[in-house]
């Protein structure tokens, strides 16, 4: 818009005349900008649990969000009860037990896969708690990869416009709520940065493979997969 022109120009024109560089000085608000982003959504979750009296946070969520689907879906198969792995009611005893103080009416039901319950086999050997901060360590390990090789991809020359998209990456507000709400999402992120990585490098097979594992996510296959036929 010819306004926001005018503005950006004179923006532009008073840093000039101030003898700082505008791409410094926009590096150093994103900068304040996304620490400030991730210490408020934090600090903010954390108060949203109190008075720290059971599990659950002020609206009544138990602590992990969607993890618990994944914990109690791993629990059915390390105990041999896959035949119960889509029944509701099933699952939804299985969380009140985790979570006594949930609402009557709450429920998490599983809607993956059976083999994502096996992957969840491996978190479910341990508790809750530390199943849930493995899950979320994964889930970094995944945003971090999924960055570094898109950044490959992208191959921007300057490095403090490479520092500004990778802070807006990790500062996302809808990464951090994928984090701290126990979402499975940052894999899905993992397995398309993959797929676009190998296909750029003209290894179709293992493109091909790895984009099979989307199929945990059935919307995020087909898309990617018609993204990468157009």
């Amino acid at each position: 818009m010819p306004g926001d022109t005018a503005v950006l120009t004179i923006g532009t024109s008073q840093s000039l005349l101030s003898g700082s560089d505008p791409l410094q000085e926009f590096d150093a608000r994103t900068r304040f900008m996304s620490i400030s982003c991730v210490t408020l959504f934090i600090v903010g979750w954390i108060c949203w649990f109190s008075p720290y009296d059971d599990w659950r946070d002020r609206s009544g969520t138990p602590f992990g969000g969607d993890f618990p689907m994944f914990y109690i879906a791993g629990k059915m198969f390390l105990q041999g009860a896959t035949d119960q792995l889509y029944d509701q009611a099933e699952h939804q005893r299985r969380l009140h037990e985790l979570f006594p103080d949930l609402a009557p009416s709450a429920c998490l039901p599983f809607r993956y896969p059976p083999y994502v319950a096996v992957v969840m086999g491996l978190f479910a050997l341990f508790p809750y708690p530390i199943a849930f901060v493995l899950f979320t360590s994964l889930s970094l390990l995944a945003l971090f990869l999924t960055i570094r090789w898109l950044d490959e991809n992208w191959k921007i020359e300057d490095a403090t416009v490479r520092h500004i998209v990778k802070r807006t990456w990790l500062c996302w507000p809808v990464i951090l709520e994928t984090l701290l709400g126990g979402q499975a999402s940052l894999f899905a992120c993992l397995i398309v940065a993959a797929v676009i990585r190998l296909t750029g490098r003209l290894r179709w097979l293992p493109a091909g493979m790895v984009l099979a594992l989307a199929f945990y996510k059935p919307n995020v296959c087909s898309f990617l997969g018609l993204g990468l036929v157009l």
